[in-house]
């Protein structure tokens, strides 16, 4: 099986100095990479706290999650 290299890459402007956008890649395993894209509603330091807080709560969970359903019921509660 070939493997293969790639690289990617995002860039996101706020119409303010923050905002409510998300984008992450998160390696799964040897074989699968996950991507989220998501967009809070609302703008500013609210919705930028918010997508600060779901970052980290993706990235404790992640290693103990087994499926993406797993991952975001754990999030969830």
């Amino acid at each position: 099986m070939a493997s293969l290299i790639f690289d990617i890459s995002a860039f996101s402007e706020s119409a303010d100095e923050v905002g409510g956008d998300y984008y992450d890649t998160l390696r799964i395993n040897d074989h699968q990479i996950g991507l989220i894209i998501a967009d809070v509603s609302g703008k500013g330091v609210p919705a930028a706290l918010l997508v600060s807080t779901v970052h980290a709560a993706v990235h404790l969970q992640i290693d103990e999650a087994k499926t993406v359903a797993d991952l975001i019921g754990r999030i969830d509660r």
